[in-house]
């Protein structure tokens, strides 16, 4: 008989940079999955854009049900860019001081005392361990919709 394994949480190691950049902008950034700001269209009607976000679309692609007004993906910036990754860590100075702690014992168990070897992704993993996405395994944390929201 054959045996069938179910994944119920990915794994970081299994994500692109782009769902670690998007992870961090949604639980660290505290941003929301959608742009409210209009969108501005080219002369030519060709190209939609929105100047805060930076999202852009083809209007030829979108097809002719496109409302520049309506809500649109956020574009999220490359938190796992070198030159970028400043962005988490001083986002990381600004939280409460158990956030920070667990931010450095995060980076320590990453780097395994050669800082010379940290990567923007591994600074990414440990943001998000601090702030509690990722468990010291490695693995998405899932979030109950029983769970009571602080307010």
């Amino acid at each position: 008989m054959a045996t069938t394994f179910v994944v119920t949480m990915p794994h970081i190691d299994d994500l692109p940079d782009s769902d670690i950049d998007t992870l961090l902008d949604l639980h660290l950034f505290e941003h929301d999955a959608w742009c409210c700001n209009d969108c501005l269209i080219t002369r030519d009607g060709a190209i939609a854009a929105c100047t805060i976000c930076g999202y852009f679309e083809e209007l030829r692609m979108a097809g002719p049900h496109f409302n520049p007004s309506t809500p649109h993906p956020r574009r999220v910036p490359r938190y796992t860019e070198k030159d970028k990754v400043w962005k988490v860590v001083e986002k990381i100075k600004t939280c409460d001081v158990q956030t920070k702690i667990r931010f450095e014992l995060a980076l320590q168990r990453l780097y395994h005392c050669n800082v010379l070897s940290l990567t923007p992704r591994m600074i990414g993993v440990a943001a998000l361990q601090a702030v509690g996405v990722i468990d010291d395994s490695g693995f998405i944390i899932a979030k109950s919709s029983d769970e009571v929201q602080p307010e």
